[in-house]
């Protein structure tokens, strides 16, 4: 709701925790749309302060019941007084905000907070070629980004073969020279089961890709190798792996 109070550089993180070493457990590491790359998280060292807010079912907030705003603030104060005095910067744009908790210094509701610490794909949501990432780093993400919560190596690369990005021409919405990978469709694609002799192939595979973050002079052999697995995947014929990637080449 408001990027410039909540979002943070490493140095501003260091300063907080400097002061007060309590802060470390409401600052995660923030990712932005064009922070995915295919393969690759290319995060930038930003930061984002993730008050959950004390409305959402299980919050334990010291502050969660408190009957007043006064006396939630200085419970707040009390918690986290760095965090406390670095957002009442902003105080008056905070209290400004559609979005936001139950108090001013919180996130707005969401049901699916521990969801962003688990291995997931991150992807943008609006694409014109693939990018599919792998996130272990626990990353809290803006709008521009969605997330599968899966450590699923296969999942990863079908959506960054070829007949994925077929595919995603095939159920997704066109804008511009774009695709808009909403769930409603994107959700539909479907995802063939590999063999166990399979999933072991592609894995190796994906893992040398993310080691190496997609980049390096290997990386056109292994994605060559992993389109070819994806196509007896699919059982594709002949002319079906023709078609796949004459779209690729549009």
């Amino acid at each position: 709701g408001y990027d410039r109070a909540f979002v943070i550089d490493t140095t501003t993180r260091q300063r907080l925790i400097e002061t007060d070493p309590r802060s470390v457990e409401v600052i995660k590491p923030w990712l932005r749309g064009k922070d995915i790359k295919r393969w690759r998280v290319d995060w930038r060292g930003m930061y984002v302060i993730a008050i959950q807010n004390s409305g959402d079912a299980g919050v334990a907030h010291p502050w969660a019941h408190a009957r007043t705003e006064k006396e939630a603030r200085e419970l707040f104060h009390k918690t986290y007084p760095a965090i406390h005095d670095h957002l009442s910067q902003y105080e008056d744009a905070l209290r400004k905000r559609q979005d936001q908790g139950r108090f001013w210094w919180e996130l707005r509701a969401c049901a699916y907070y521990a969801e962003f610490e688990k291995p997931k794909i991150v992807y943008q949501k609006f694409q014109v070629q693939p990018k599919f990432a792998f996130d272990e780093l626990g990353t809290f993400v803006n709008s521009a980004i969605w997330m599968l919560i899966t450590n699923d190596l296969a999942l990863l690369a079908v959506l960054n073969s070829r007949v994925g990005w077929f595919l995603i021409t095939q159920y997704c919405t066109q804008i511009q020279r774009g695709y808009q990978l909403i769930w409603d469709y994107l959700g539909k694609i479907p995802i063939a089961t590999p063999t166990v002799k399979q999933e072991q192939q592609i894995e190796a595979i994906v893992n040398k890709l993310l080691n190496n973050k997609g980049q390096g002079p290997q990386v056109a052999a292994w994605e060559r190798e992993l389109n070819e697995i994806v196509y007896r995947l699919y059982d594709l014929t002949a002319e079906e792996i023709a078609l796949v990637k004459d779209k690729e080449s549009r």
